[in-house]
């Protein structure tokens, strides 16, 4: 069986001269437990492409399934909670809340969905990620403080 199926799906951007079609009519499937690799030249569309098959973008035309449910045909809030329970995403700049700590960063999609988070297997990743006590600190505050450090050493530095 599928967990994933693409079928004819199209996505343009602008119109008249500045139109771009990003996405040309793509067709493909991944079975359970494949692994597959998207690779192209910059602006072949790989990451319009992963937009549209997560659902956070939507197609021009054409039709994304995953696991035998056609994505686009679902009402938003619908789609909504099908995304944080059915897709995952590791962006590559983290995204995080910075409000919220590592540990509240990774257990908020939990919260939301009205879950109770185990406490034990969460502390359980961050121990096997190796993030001792990183994930009490802030994103915010923690992105803050390095540029501050690496401003004033590269000050200092070139003095």
């Amino acid at each position: 069986m599928n967990i994933l199926e693409v079928q004819d799906l199209c996505k343009t951007y602008g119109k008249g001269e500045a139109r771009v079609q990003a996405l040309d009519h793509v067709n493909f499937s991944v079975g359970k437990g494949e692994f597959i690799a998207i690779v192209g030249e910059s602006g072949s569309g790989k990451s319009t492409l992963l937009n549209v098959v997560g659902a956070l973008d939507n197609p021009t035309s054409g039709k994304v399934l995953i696991d035998g449910q056609e994505v686009f045909s679902m009402p938003e809030k619908e789609l909504t909670v099908f995304r944080r329970r059915n897709i995952g995403f590791i962006f590559q700049s983290f995204h995080l809340i910075p409000e919220l700590n590592v540990e509240q960063n990774i257990t908020f999609p939990l919260l939301l969905d009205y879950r109770k988070p185990d406490r034990r297997y969460v502390e359980e990743l961050l121990e096997y990620c190796d993030y001792g006590e990183v994930y009490r600190k802030y994103p915010g505050l923690e992105r803050t403080y390095r540029n501050f450090i690496r401003k004033n050493f590269d000050e200092n530095f070139r003095k």
